[in-house]
């Protein structure tokens, strides 16, 4: 893997209505994910933090694989679920991660999520979302009532379903070879919140590098109203 050529960046803020940010962001391969803490001031801020700084671990290994990154998230469930029992109202995070590895001599992408934090990729084909949301909200579209989305969109469209620190937290996973070309955002809510995903592949497109890209949906999410933290993490594949 010493061959890929990336250009990545993060920006995390804390928007325009909150009073601190419980996201955290991490981005160093061969690690690139968002966490976004619950449980309240400091809480959030802790949980989000503690998962990211678990998983970073990944940089000590050579060659990391799936079982790699599956034993580092296990742990970070466990560090999470022990302050949670600490803390008066509990804590947890989201989750969203994108680790290189090798698989049959071969670059891959090991995309794991955990929560409504999202993963969306631009290859051939525009910009896609990778993951699946484990939120209320989800569950919803999926069985096709379309009474119910339309009351959870006015009440309960933030309501998650999973969350590390929880019981219910076993990540999905995909893999997906490395290719020329990708660009990968890694994001919290509050920028799907606030952004189209049109908007957001705008940006993604007409943006000179990654570090470009992050500041400028940061700043539209906030210019659109900001009403929760926003984090971003860019990616983008130069040579394989």
């Amino acid at each position: 893997m010493n061959t890929i050529q990336l250009d990545f960046a993060s920006c995390t803020d804390v928007g325009k209505v909150r009073a601190g940010n419980e996201d955290s962001v991490f981005a160093e391969p061969p690690l690139f994910a968002v966490a976004d803490g619950m449980g309240g001031h400091q809480a959030g801020d802790i949980a989000s933090a503690e998962a990211l700084r678990v998983l970073s671990g990944i940089v000590e290994f050579k060659e990391p694989t799936a079982d790699t990154i599956t034993s580092l998230l296990r742990s970070a469930h466990e560090t999470v679920a022990r302050l949670s029992s600490e803390m008066p109202m509990g804590a947890g995070t989201t989750l969203v991660g994108a680790a290189l590895i090798q698989k049959d001599d071969l670059p891959y992408w090991h995309i794991f999520n955990i929560g409504d934090s999202r993963l969306y990729m631009i290859a051939n084909s525009g910009l896609r979302q990778v993951t699946v949301d484990h939120s209320l909200m989800q569950e919803l579209l999926d069985s096709g009532n379309q009474n119910l989305v339309d009351i959870a969109y006015m009440v309960d469209r933030n309501v998650i379903t999973k969350a590390v620190g929880a019981d219910n937290s076993a990540p999905d996973v995909w893999e997906i070879p490395v290719a020329e070309g990708q660009v990968l955002l890694l994001c919290s809510d509050g920028l799907t919140n606030e952004l189209s995903d049109q908007e957001i592949e705008r940006i993604l497109v007409s943006s000179v590098d990654a570090k470009d890209a992050a500041k400028r949906l940061v700043a539209a999410a906030n210019e659109a109203g900001g009403r929760d933290n926003i984090s971003v993490v860019v990616v983008r594949v130069k040579k394989v």
